[in-house]
């Protein structure tokens, strides 16, 4: 939005931080179950045209041409996600977001990526539980309880119905 352009200064640093721990999250969340499929790579490539306008900026300059990279053949391997998880921890910054809402942003993208094949599995499930259980100083942040709640409720009989898949 035009009219935001004059603020900007003042709050470009914040929105680069909420970016690459956004791209964590994405990393995180399409690689959760091991498996990378096309939506996952798709919904990537969408976090690069929702932050296009932040290319020319410190530190995507650096970051974006690498992702892309990763992204170009159509395949995220281990490797180029090391490298991609690498480089954003190495550029992020506390400066404007502490801990807690660094990992909220990382949590919202993790969800937003395992959702983004609309097929939400049962390995995707035990690995953002597993999340949820390695980050307990965001308990009393919303949505964690809820999420954790709807974990366990779907997966306790095993298996995940329509209704689940809906709720989830």
């Amino acid at each position: 939005n035009r009219d935001h352009l004059p603020y900007y200064k003042f709050t470009g640093p914040a929105v680069l931080d909420k970016a690459i721990n956004s791209l964590l999250g994405l990393i995180e969340g399409v690689c959760i179950d091991g498996v990378v499929n096309q939506a996952e790579i798709h919904f990537m490539r969408a976090w690069l045209l929702e932050n296009a306008a932040l290319t020319r900026s410190h530190p995507f300059s650096e970051l974006v041409p690498v992702v892309e990279r990763a992204l170009a053949d159509g395949v995220l391997a281990d490797d180029e996600r090391r490298d991609i998880v690498w480089l954003c921890e190495r550029l992020r910054s506390e400066a404007y977001v502490d801990t807690v809402t660094a990992d909220m942003q990382r949590l919202h993208a993790i969800v937003a990526a395992i959702t983004a094949d609309q097929d939400i599995s049962r390995a995707e499930l035990l690995g953002l539980s597993d999340w949820l259980a390695q980050h307990p100083h965001l308990k009393t942040c919303w949505p964690y309880e809820e999420i954790g709640s709807v974990i366990t409720a779907v997966l306790a009989d095993g298996k995940i119905d329509s209704d689940e898949h809906l709720l989830l």
